[in-house]
């Protein structure tokens, strides 16, 4: 049922769209970060709040996403947040750093899917 997920759901859902997203980059991040920030506090969800659920989520910090978000309105452009060539990093994937445990998994999944 959707009222039974918790902020420990979206991040591992966070998580494994990440992992699993070949091309992800810090770009990325910081653009899903941004939008989290924007739609919480459009929620009117307070400040310490929002920045908790950003911190629950390991998305950028809250000083970071408003610090963003001022530079866009300021700019009066929302692509701003582009236009500094940082980020272009890729991230490690979990499974880069633990191949192991990507062979236990599916291991695991084909053993328990029937």
């Amino acid at each position: 049922m959707v009222h039974d997920l918790s902020f420990d759901n979206l991040k591992d859902i966070i998580d494994i769209s990440i992992d699993s997203c070949v091309s992800w980059k810090a770009i990325h991040t910081r653009i899903l970060s941004i939008i989290m920030y924007i739609l919480l506090r459009m929620c009117k969800v307070k400040y310490e709040k929002t920045k908790e659920i950003l911190d629950m989520l390991n998305l950028m910090n809250i000083k970071t996403c408003h610090s963003w978000v001022k530079s866009m309105f300021d700019e009066d452009d929302l692509c701003i947040i582009l236009k500094d060539e940082r980020g272009k990093y890729k991230r490690k994937r979990f499974y880069d750093c633990y191949p192991e445990l990507e062979q236990e998994a599916k291991a695991y999944s084909l053993k328990h899917a029937t």
